[in-house]
């Protein structure tokens, strides 16, 4: 993804896709693992220290970074403001107070830009 190949599109397929959500939520999500069913499927043809395992972080965008580019800092204003506006965030969160949430402003800075 980071050199513009996207190594997911096979799982894209709309007939997959249909399938996938015409199951059961228990094959979708079971005792706290995600993807039940392709683990279960895999089970035995992949290590299971590799299906089973707790530690796999997806593709995780460097949002802090971002978010302290000095040129950005008016967007995530921006996107206080507007959402504050529309009564959509209460008025008294503000950036201070979700510093450390990275995700949370940057969700606030591209939401209230897009409403604008």
């Amino acid at each position: 993804m980071a050199h513009s190949r996207e190594v997911r599109l096979p799982f894209l397929n709309h007939e997959l896709v249909e399938f996938i959500f015409s199951l059961p939520a228990s094959f979708k999500i079971r005792e706290g693992w995600t993807k039940w069913i392709l683990r279960k499927a895999y089970s035995g043809s992949i290590d299971d220290r590799i299906i089973w395992r707790k530690d796999k972080i997806g593709y995780e965008p460097p949002q802090k970074k971002w978010l302290s580019h000095k040129d950005f800092s008016r967007h995530v204003e921006q996107g206080f403001q507007v959402l504050s506006d529309h009564h959509i965030l209460h008025a008294k969160v503000d950036k201070n107070r979700s510093e450390g949430n990275e995700a949370f402003i940057w969700k606030v800075a591209m939401l209230g830009n897009y409403m604008s």
